[in-house]
């Protein structure tokens, strides 16, 4: 799979399940592109050319989050996050910046110790407090 002049550190190659990169040639070649043209899923269309022209578009846009290599006290987020890869991070900021969403629901302070472990955060009795609240704010508990 070729990503052009792409001088862009990877956090795991293109195809590998954790990428949001995917590899379309191993797509092309593979029984998904036999079942995306036998499998009807209503209300789901798997365009590999639309998501291709997608990628490209938000691959050219400038980097919009300056991220130190590892956690600084004054920089909460950092290349090194274990829990969040820096390619998913890339991609979704430029989509953020791609198709603007319109509406900030609320301005929510996350008041738990830092530095977190993300086993032992989701422990805490606050954290889930702000999970049930994110929810409701989405919509979705």
């Amino acid at each position: 799979m070729s990503l052009g002049n792409a001088n862009v550190r990877m956090f795991v190659p293109a195809g590998h399940y954790a990428s949001p990169i995917v590899d379309t040639e191993e797509l092309r070649g593979s029984t998904f592109d036999r079942r995306r043209t036998e499998d009807k899923v209503l209300g789901v269309n798997i365009d590999l050319d639309a998501m291709e022209r997608l990628f490209r578009q938000l691959a050219s846009l400038a980097p919009v989050l300056p991220l130190p290599d590892s956690q600084l006290p004054t920089q909460r987020y950092h290349q090194q996050n274990t829990m969040y890869g820096i390619g998913d991070a890339g991609i979704l900021s430029r989509m953020i910046h791609y198709f603007r969403p319109g509406r900030i629901i609320e301005d929510l302070r996350i008041d738990l110790p830092r530095p977190r472990d993300p086993r032992s955060t989701r422990e805490l009795a606050a954290f889930g407090k702000y999970i049930v609240h994110l929810g409701e704010l989405m919509g979705v508990v």
